[in-house]
């Protein structure tokens, strides 16, 4: 069920613009905004349930933020994407707080007389009219999300709903300059349809429908929602550009399930002199829970789970509270766990017992995980009114969070190197003071019966060990389709646009080990729409090493604007 609060929209008499073909400065929003309320203009995807109108305020560091991104991107080989994602970067737009950026794509379409349509959802289209040569050809649909993931290391101060992203150049990269996720993913893509709503009226383009979905990166659910009808979508042509491997065209993803398991558990009081010692799994890489899930990256939360069951045969262990992972499609990278010790030699024990499976895990996963730590660290905390967990519940916890599948389950047999199944132990969170331990898990497959097969069989573990199991339905993949039209023309475009790729055919296409929108999309606009998915190269995304490969995103937008100058000839 999606969360409801409001679509907000600009009050339009405080804006003064004019209809630039120049990137709206964002700075010119942030000193209306600081005086501006906003009304609403439809409910949408957010935290809140509220159903009041409600008004916000730039704060001034945005608007800072924004400078530094102008001037990094000042630096990079020229493209219109840069100027674009420079300001969507200094814009905070977790998933179900997506209202301002959302507000300030309003203004960009309403500074230059752009129509524009909202759903009850908040998802956004805005429309340019065919020019050139393109004046009279069918419309192309650009489509792409504008929630990124909010990752960061749990050390970090930073508040992803008030802060912007400050870019950072690091030799052949951009990252974030604070250690959190980029929000390249889908920025990028973002940036690139404002860039081609923003085109010259002498441009060869076709009639463009830029659709802007929100809380993409939280099961799709602003894709799963859309109302096709609402948003006046006609276009059966569809260029999505939220894949991150520069070179390659995909046309399929997986398709994917959450599993949302609660153990109840019996807790018992510590002895009363005990103290507070705390394990730390940190170090990890993390990553996209479907593109990276074939590196066998280490899981906080599975590494913990090892290491406490390694340490309950040496010793007791009293755990009192943990918290690992965060976001259900990224592998997590720290794991904290708090537990009660009775003596300096049960503490000894413990540390040792910690130390002898960090060894281990680090022979494991040396050539994935060069920094992976484990640190046990004592907290000088009274834990005279603190309970611990019961061994009966300390078990079943380990039996779930260690019997759940996690990693590839299955490759395809027909693609090489294609993950066909996988799942992820994402979360794993029980607080001092809680009664239960929440477990999310998010599984992948590009086939339907596959996916509900490793989900009845994750159920049934849960249950087994008293557990209880919450699994929304599935949302479906994007089935290839090689005969498409516009694959073969993305093909020769991108022939002309790749040094090392001159002939078609050789043009690499794949299909995605992660969810898409896109068969989503074509099924709530009817069916029958043809698509492809491409974009620049995109590293470590879902983790604060995200970052994007500076040297792609021209040649990116090239293949987009060939692309399109060809559609503008049908």
């Amino acid at each position: 069920m999606l969360h409801q609060a409001l679509t907000l929209r600009l009050k339009l008499k405080h804006f003064n613009f004019t209809c630039s073909k120049t990137p709206l400065p964002l700075s010119s929003v942030v000193k209306t905004l600081r005086s501006s309320s906003i009304r609403p203009c439809s409910t949408r995807v957010s935290s809140s349930s509220s159903s009041s109108s409600s008004s916000f305020v730039m704060p001034d560091s945005l608007s800072q933020c924004l400078d530094h991104n102008l001037n990094v991107i000042g630096e990079l080989p020229s493209c219109p994407v840069w100027t674009h994602f420079a300001q969507i970067a200094a814009i905070p737009r977790p998933s179900f707080h997506e209202k301002l950026i959302l507000a300030y794509l309003e203004n960009f379409a309403d500074a230059r007389s752009l129509k524009r349509t909202c759903d009850e959802t908040g998802n956004l289209c805005i429309f340019r009219p065919g020019s050139g040569n393109g004046a009279q050809a069918p419309p192309v649909l650009i489509q792409g999300h504008v929630d990124m993931v909010t990752e960061k290391n749990s050390d970090l101060d930073f508040d992803f709903k008030t802060q912007g992203i400050r870019l950072e150049v690091k030799g052949e990269w951009l990252r974030s300059q604070q250690a959190t996720t980029l929000g390249s993913d889908n920025g990028i893509g973002v940036a690139a349809a404002l860039a081609l709503l923003d085109a010259p009226d002498t441009a060869n383009l076709p009639p463009i429908e830029a659709l802007f979905t929100v809380a993409e990166e939280v099961g799709l659910q602003g894709a799963f929602a859309l109302d096709a009808k609402a948003l006046k979508l006609t276009a059966k042509t569809m260029l999505n550009l939220d894949t991150e491997d520069w070179g390659c065209l995909f046309v399929g993803c997986a398709g994917g399930g959450d599993t949302k398991a609660k153990l109840p558990v019996s807790k018992t009081a510590v002895p009363a002199n005990a103290r507070a010692v705390e394990i730390a799994v940190t170090g990890l890489r993390g990553g996209h829970s479907g593109v990276n899930i074939h590196e066998y990256r280490a899981n906080a939360n599975r590494l913990m789970m090892r290491a406490l069951r390694r340490a309950s045969q040496k010793t007791a262990v009293r755990l009192v509270s943990i918290d690992g992972g965060d976001k259900r499609n990224a592998i997590p990278r720290e794991c904290v766990a708090m537990l009660a010790v009775t003596s300096d030699e049960e503490e000894q024990v413990l540390r040792q017992a910690i130390g002898d499976v960090t060894a281990l895990f680090r022979s494991e996963f040396s050539s994935v995980e060069p920094n992976l730590s484990l640190e046990v660290t004592a907290k000088g905390v009274d834990t005279s009114s603190t309970q611990c967990l019961t061994d009966d519940s300390l078990v079943a916890l380990m039996t779930i969070a260690l019997g759940l599948p996690d990693g590839p389950v299955k490759f395809s047999a027909d693609i090489p190197e294609l993950v066909e199944t996988s799942s992820n132990v994402a979360i794993v969170k029980m607080g001092e003071s809680e009664s239960e331990v929440s477990i999310g898990c998010s599984t992948r497959s590009s086939i339907e019966e596959s996916l509900e097969d490793v989900r009845a069989s994750m159920k049934m573990i849960v249950n087994a060990a008293g557990g209880s199991v919450d699994q929304p339905d599935a949302y479906p993949g994007w089935a290839p389709n090689m005969s498409s039209a516009v694959l073969q023309l993305a093909r020769e475009e991108m022939a002309g646009v790749v040094p090392d790729i001159a002939i078609a055919t050789k043009v690499p296409v794949k299909a995605i080990h992660a969810g898409l929108e896109c068969g989503i999309l074509n099924t709530k606009m009817g069916g029958g729409v043809d698509m492809v998915s491409y974009g620049p190269t995109i590293t470590g995304a879902h983790s604060p090493d995200e970052q994007c490969l500076i040297s792609t995103v021209p040649p990116f937008w090239d293949l987009t604007e060939r692309i399109l100058g060809r559609l503008a000839t049908v």
